[in-house]
């Protein structure tokens, strides 16, 4: 309060105006404290005001940021899913390759143990390659997976069972048509 009203009265004479001035002197400190509290409450209000508005910015960025998480999380749980379907498509066909391989290679040994036995025809009987075949389809699925194997194209291919195997085929096929 370095702004304090100082008067210097006589107030020998005159009790009433000592009252007075004290009165005076007790609205100026009061005009000045209220002044103080005015000022005061204005800078508390703008102090408001900003925290206000720094919380609903930050509750913008909060609301946004958890779109984003949820949107992220979506996007997670549907990436999740193809790797999932993925996993099992790829352990099917790991399975079914690995039968195709061991078919194959039964196929393989079965054709060298045929081949060392009498190398000019392949030492095969009559019938051997479609044993256990009931149909023409049956058939024909025998005869394209002994041309996968034995084709002369093909690294274990032999143009002599080759021959042996077309023969067979067309006497079958005539058989069941």
């Amino acid at each position: 309060m370095s702004d304090q009203v100082n008067f210097v009265y006589d107030f020998d004479d005159d009790p009433v105006d000592e009252l007075k001035h004290w009165l005076f002197l007790e609205n100026v400190k009061l005009n000045q404290q209220r002044q103080q509290l005015e000022s005061e409450r204005d800078e508390l209000r703008i102090e408001r005001e900003q925290i206000e508005k720094e919380q609903r910015q930050r509750q913008r960025e909060l609301d946004f940021q958890q779109k984003k998480l949820d949107r992220e999380k979506d996007l997670f749980e549907k990436q999740w899913s193809v790797v999932e379907r993925e996993l099992v498509r790829m352990a099917r066909d790991r399975d079914r390759i690995a039968k195709e391989k061991a078919y194959i290679q039964r196929e393989k040994d079965e054709l060298k143990r045929l081949r060392q036995a009498s190398p000019g025809t392949a030492g095969v009987a009559a019938g051997t390659f479609f044993l256990g075949v009931s149909s023409l389809s049956g058939l024909k699925k025998r005869y394209r997976d002994l041309m996968k194997i034995y084709h002369p194209d093909n690294e274990n291919g032999h143009e002599g069972t080759v021959r042996f195997i077309n023969t067979e085929y067309e006497k079958l096929k005539t058989r069941f048509l």
